[in-house]
């Protein structure tokens, strides 16, 4: 059993779904694709709250399988208009799978630019982005890092603006035990 959770940036409420069996091992890509579809995303503008963002992990994701870490991320394309989905490697899968999540969407948009700690223990827990503002990736997870440990898996999103689209990168701590961070700027 692994765990789905809705994160609802306005409000900061969080609703969980609980995945099994088939639901498991048609998480990733297969989910993405799926939810954008049914709820028919196309027709929403790409840069609005309405547009959620997907990350979901394999249903190998946290073993040693290899390949079978990856995360999925989905949404309508601000640069395309289309239904898209990444996908990246790196430990933010392998993260996902240690905490038996299958995935995340986040909902709405945050009136200030936030930090989502999906701590080991279960909980979410938020903090202020705004030290982290204007720095470039690599100086980001530093920072992050200083803040929350080395054993943190780190999803960074650069804002829209800066490449013309949506963009991710999965930094690459490799110890067994630790959390997973996610800095979401909207």
């Amino acid at each position: 059993m692994r765990r789905y959770l809705h994160i609802h940036l306005n409000d900061r409420t969080i609703r969980e779904e609980q995945f099994d069996g088939e639901q498991i091992a048609r998480a990733g890509r297969y989910l993405i694709a799926k939810t954008l579809v049914e709820r028919e995303i196309y027709k929403v503008d790409p840069l609005s709250p309405e547009n959620p963002l997907i990350f979901s992990a394999g249903p190998f994701s946290g073993s040693n399988f290899s390949n079978a870490n990856r995360t999925s991320v989905g949404c309508r394309s601000p640069l395309t208009g289309g239904v898209k989905e990444a996908n990246g490697g790196g430990s933010f899968g392998v993260a996902l799978g240690h905490q038996g999540i299958a995935g995340f969407t986040l909902h709405g948009a945050a009136s200030e630019w936030v930090v989502i700690h999906l701590r080991k223990d279960g909980t979410i827990q938020y903090a202020d982005a705004t030290p982290y503002l204007g720095k470039g990736n690599f100086e980001a997870a530093r920072l992050l890092h200083e803040r929350y440990g080395d054993k943190v898996s780190l999803a960074l999103q650069l804002p829209p603006d800066l490449l013309g689209a949506v963009d991710f990168l999965v930094l690459h701590p490799y110890p067994p035990d630790f959390h997973t961070q996610v800095l979401v700027p909207l």
